[in-house]
């Protein structure tokens, strides 16, 4: 399965009406908002930390609702591709593989090559 990387991991402290986490702590160092859509899918996870800054996590889905994006601040684009059974099979810094996937029946991955270091 792709590996991706959520900005952070803060428990929720607010929910909405359809006890979806929204928001966290905001009297800690940093604050985590969350937006969904109207699937219920998160759509953008937001960091403020507490001296003024916003990082944004934006999520993309196909019409399965696989995760497609996830764009991070700065840009960077780690997208994801799906076989037939809605797998991870091809995954993407930018424009450049780092992952591709193998299975062998319905769930078993046998091969994931990845590629080396990044700068």
């Amino acid at each position: 399965m792709p590996l991706l990387f959520r900005l952070s991991t803060t428990s929720p402290s607010s929910w909405d009406t359809a006890e979806r986490g929204t928001s966290a702590n905001p009297y800690a160092v940093s604050a985590v908002a969350r937006s969904y859509d109207g699937l219920n899918r998160m759509t953008r996870e937001s960091q403020s930390i507490r001296e003024g800054t916003t990082r944004n996590v934006d999520y993309a889905y196909d019409k399965s609702a696989n995760v497609l994006t996830l764009t991070y601040p700065g840009g960077t684009v780690i997208a994801t591709s799906y076989d037939a059974l809605h797998r991870g099979d091809v995954v993407k810094k930018d424009a450049s593989q780092i992952a591709d996937y193998d299975y062998v029946g319905p769930r078993n991955t046998s091969l994931v090559l990845e590629a080396g270091p990044t700068t």
